[in-house]
């Protein structure tokens, strides 16, 4: 893992941060929720970048780990565990 320090201007900071605000995010966690968009990881763990004007998004075979916890979501859904969540406050919130 590595940190990255990033110098932003006024302009980019007020604009990222509209953009940020709109998702409950804070700066920080919005620029790296666009970078980790922007990565893909293949099965092997290898990473590789999408070009941004591709517009193609290679699919994988979810994991067996990934699999079992969809069927679990699913389960718990017809069961009526699951609740609409109209903000990014509410998550937070217990039910």
């Amino acid at each position: 893992m590595q940190k990255v320090q990033l110098t932003l201007t006024d302009e980019e900071a007020a604009i990222l941060k509209m953009q940020a605000a709109r998702f409950g995010y804070r700066l920080s966690r919005y620029v790296k929720y666009l970078i980790s968009d922007a990565v893909v990881r293949l099965p092997a763990g290898e990473k590789i970048v999408m070009p941004v004007d591709d517009g193609t998004i290679p699919t994988f075979k979810p994991s067996k780990r990934t699999e079992r916890a969809l069927r679990q979501a699913e389960k718990e859904y017809r069961e009526g565990k699951t609740r609409i969540i109209r903000s990014f406050s509410e998550l937070d919130v217990e039910a």
